[in-house]
């Protein structure tokens, strides 16, 4: 097995990954092919596409009635609106072991069932919003934020330090010393 530490300079996926990821996919290949492809471990893979993966409810542009009871099913055009109360979705077993997609499957061009699908774009756009919003400062709502400065601005103006004040209160303060 290939050392991945020293010959992969960066940690994070780039755009060129997640498309030679999906190409790769859809052409079936495994999460072992794809991660030799990439350089990346195959449990990077796997969890890139688990957690970038979308599901579609539509063929060729038109919306599919995915109830498993459409044959038998006297109500008609109520599944659209999923207000049907004996409308249940069909699933596919296939979703459920690797790829956990349906990018490379060979019945997808007939098959009725929801789609899990990865596409590189919009797992690019989704990874970029995930580290812009986690970058952007403290969790806080405005009124935790302002309940802090109450707490904290006074005790700094004493003279007392942040991590001082931190250890004295710790229990009113709901973020960490950083």
């Amino acid at each position: 097995m290939k050392n991945l530490s020293n010959s992969n300079t960066t940690k994070h996926l780039s755009l060129s990954n997640r498309i030679t990821i999906e190409q790769l996919l859809n052409e079936g290949k495994t999460f072992t092919e794809i991660a030799a492809a990439v350089n990346k471990s195959s449990t990077a893979i796997s969890k890139e596409v688990r957690r970038q993966k979308v599901e579609s409810f539509r063929r060729n542009g038109y919306r599919i009635n995915n109830c498993i009871n459409k044959k038998d099913c006297l109500i008609r055009n109520s599944c659209k609106g999923k207000v049907c109360e004996h409308y249940k979705v069909i699933e596919c077993n296939k979703l459920q072991r690797p790829p956990y997609v349906c990018n490379g499957c060979t019945e997808k061009k007939y098959c009725h069932k929801p789609r899990q699908l990865y596409s590189a774009a919009t797992a690019d756009d989704n990874y970029r919003s995930v580290l812009k919003s986690s970058r952007e400062g403290i969790n806080l709502s405005e009124d935790n934020l302002k309940q802090l400065d109450m707490l904290v601005s006074p005790l700094i103006r004493k003279g007392q330090s942040p991590s001082h004040i931190f250890s004295s209160h710790r229990d009113e303060i709901p973020c960490s010393e950083r």
